[in-house]
């Protein structure tokens, strides 16, 4: 295998991902994580990319609260239909500082899209 840009469509039971050749967008309940470049796999079908998260829908945005720095890692399958496994944990402000707990997400393209509530 060698490296590759992952596109598509991918869905799970509480999240959504689009992927194309320019970025990639995650959707949850409430939240919003982008990519600022595509996700590329290695000759593995792993891959780590940097992202933001932000708030979504719900109450207005609290004054000063922007983007938070995460990370996204992960496997796709080449199977058919593909999936993706993904983990987005939250980048530490400050070095050497623990990592907040993780979200671990199991998607699959061609699946229908998550139906999200709406945020409170």
């Amino acid at each position: 295998m060698t490296n590759a840009r992952l596109v598509g469509v991918f869905d799970g039971a509480d999240a959504e991902l689009r992927a194309d050749s320019t970025q990639a967008t995650l959707e949850m309940q409430c939240i919003v994580v982008n990519t600022q470049s595509p996700i590329i796999t290695d000759g593995h079908g792993n891959f780590t990319i940097s992202a933001t998260r932000r708030s979504s829908g719900g109450a207005p945005p609290i004054p000063g609260a922007g983007v938070t720095p995460v990370r996204l890692d992960g496997y796709v399958s080449a199977g058919d239909p593909r999936r993706v496994r993904l983990v987005l944990s939250v980048i530490p402000e400050e070095p050497g500082a623990p990592a907040p707990a993780s979200e671990n997400h199991n998607l699959i393209e061609g699946w229908p899209s998550p139906n999200f509530l709406a945020c409170p």
